[in-house]
Formats: structure tokens, C-alpha cells, sequence
């Protein structure tokens, strides 16, 4: 059947704005023009995990190494109280926890990074595999006030269900990939994909959007026992990650 809707299902922290500003500004045009629709819902479609699919519907997304999506997602909250500049108070000192204790949100340490994931372990774990479980009655908004919510702590999720929603998707790219030097053969494998002559050159000049470079850091200075921590709370995104065959090859010949 021919693809007439296109849905970008945008798991946090894993490259999703980057990939939909370069989608925005190189990709949507070309959709309108061919009349292919861009799947939205009441949410404007942002971080909104696995809908029911229609036969028709092209999707793609993104996925990152587990451990590196945890400490983004971790420095991603931090990042969002720092923002809010809040006076906390003992009244309303509970809007602003992020699931454990920090004192200093510019430099937090391992120990209450770790005491983060501890006490969010339900919701942080296989968290990108989530985004791709689906159960009509569960309303699935990946991030919320807190960072992790409670759906994404789903009872009934179960392995063999994402294997088949991942192996549904039409374009799943790994995050490491979502840079400029790609994006000619991405947008090339898209509209090729969807029957569209290529009849632009991107224009996008920089992908660095919503990166925050302490996270980057603090991930740099675990120890290979923690990162091994981590991952043993992220199997299945884990299997999912070292799974070539599910991703996009940036370096195929198209």
C-alpha cells in the first residue's frame, strides 16, 4: 500500500529535535506537496510513543545508547529547574523534585545521580523500548513535569510486542547518526521511500539543538562498572541498540 501519512515518533533525549527540525525545514514541504500528511494529534504529536498504526503510515524515529539517553534525561530535568529559577519553599518544595535529592543542580554527583535512577527505576528503565509498546487505554506522554511518567511503567509491557512495533517502523536511526553530513542520504531515503522526486538541497546548518554539554561529561567520567550498572537496567533497549539490522546504514548507496 502507498504511504500517505508520515508520523516521526520523537523519544526524548535520543536526537528527535534535531531530527524534526532538519524534517521541518527539508522534508514536510515536499510531503505537502504530494499530499502526504504528517500525523499529529492533540499534543501536536510530541514525544507521544506508539500509536495504533494504519497500513498506511510511515514511520520513523530515533534510538541512542541506553546509558547516554539515562544521563541525558537525568541533566535534561535539572536543566528544566534551573530554567524554572524557583524559590523553593516547604510548600511547593515537592513540584520541584526530580525523584531524589540534589543540592546543587549545575554539578550533581554520581550519588545522586544514581539515587535518581534508584528511585525512578520503574519508569527509567527500557525506557526508549517503551515509547514503541502500545495499550489502548494507556495515555503514553513520555516526559513529563517529573521526567519519567508513571505509563511508561507499563505492567503489561513485554519484549516480543516492541520487537514487532520496531521491526513495523519504516526508518528507525541510531542517534549518532542524526548529523548534517547525513542528512542528504537521509532525506534521499525518505522521498525515495515515498515515491517523491528529490528536488532540494538542504538548507539546515547545524543539528547541536537541545544538547547540554554537562551531561556529556558526566557520562564521560563513569566507570566502566556503572555504565555496566546501567545497561543491566536497559536490556532490551540495550539489544535493541546493538542490533544493526533494525537501524538505518547512513553509508548505504542509495
Amino acid at each position: 500500500m502507498i504511504n500517505k501519512e508520515f508520523y516521526h515518533l520523537h523519544i526524548p533525549k535520543t536526537g528527535g529535535t534535531s531530527l524534526e527540525v532538519f524534517l521541518i525545514q527539508n522534508v514536510y514541504p515536499e510531503f505537502l506537496k504530494n499530499n502526504i500528511s504528517i500525523f499529529k494529534d492533540d499534543l501536536n504529536g510530541a514525544h507521544l510513543g506508539w500509536k495504533p498504526v494504519k497500513d498506511n503510515q510511515y514511520i520513523i524515529s530515533s534510538f541512542r545508547n541506553p546509558s547516554k539517553r539515562v544521563v541525558s534525561h537525568f541533566f535534561w530535568m535539572l536543566k528544566l529547574r534551573l530554567l524554572d529559577n524557583p524559590k523553593i519553599t516547604r510548600e511547593n518544595k515537592h513540584n520541584y523534585s526530580i525523584g531524589s535529592k540534589v543540592k546543587d543542580y549545575n554539578n550533581p554527583t554520581k550519588i545522586e545521580f544514581f539515587s535518581w535512577i534508584e528511585k525512578n527505576n520503574k519508569w527509567v528503565s527500557d525506557y526508549q523500548s517503551k515509547n514503541f509498546f502500545y495499550r489502548e487505554n494507556d495515555l503514553v506522554v513520555p516526559i513529563c513535569v517529573f521526567g519519567c511518567s508513571p505509563p511508561l511503567s507499563i505492567n503489561e509491557f513485554n519484549k516480543d510486542e516492541v520487537l514487532n512495533n520496531i521491526k513495523r517502523t519504516n526508518l528507525l536511526i541510531k542517534s549518532e547518526d542524526i548529523k548534517l553530513n547525513n542528512f542528504n542520504n537521509l532525506m534521499n531515503k525518505i522521498l525515495i521511500d515515498l515515491n517523491i522526486e528529490n528536488k532540494n538541497k538542504i538548507k539546515l546548518t547545524t543539528n547541536d539543538i537541545n544538547t547540554n554539554e554537562k551531561s556529556f561529561e558526566f557520562y564521560n567520567n563513569l566507570s566502566l562498572k556503572e555504565i555496566e550498572y546501567i545497561e543491566s537496567l536497559n536490556t532490551l533497549d540495550l539489544e535493541i541498540y546493538n542490533t544493526d539490522s533494525f537501524f538505518w546504514d547512513p553509508k548505504a548507496f542509495i
